[in-house]
């Protein structure tokens, strides 16, 4: 079972449509070889939609997993760059006070 916002996915054998077959047999509508041929198509088409699903199911879950690692990193670079700001900040005052520094040094000669 894959959810994705509410919405479960679920594969359950439609047995009806077999049995369904068998009765037409039974009947006389349509021949076995028929009804092989049918029986098997049905079957083959059951067994991709599980595939399918299952694929699905894996592409959520790998979603889910980049998105949670993109949020994890986007909270990274936002850290990063708070943290380059206030280094620009730190460096503009060293080069202030080293502005000032030489000013005075230069007066007091």
């Amino acid at each position: 079972m894959a959810e994705e916002e509410g919405i479960e996915l679920v594969v359950l054998p439609d047995l009806s449509a077999l049995l369904k077959l068998d009765e037409l047999v039974r009947k006389g509508n349509i021949t076995g070889a028929k009804a092989a041929f049918a029986r098997q198509k049905y079957e083959e088409l059951h067994k991709s939609l599980k595939e399918s699903i299952a694929n699905t199911r894996k592409l959520f879950e790998e979603r889910e997993e980049l998105t949670r690692k993109f949020n994890v990193e986007k909270i990274e670079l936002e850290k990063v760059l708070v943290d380059a700001q206030e280094d620009e900040a730190a460096l503009d005052m060293l080069r202030e006070d080293s502005e000032q520094a030489e000013s005075e040094a230069l007066a007091c000669r």
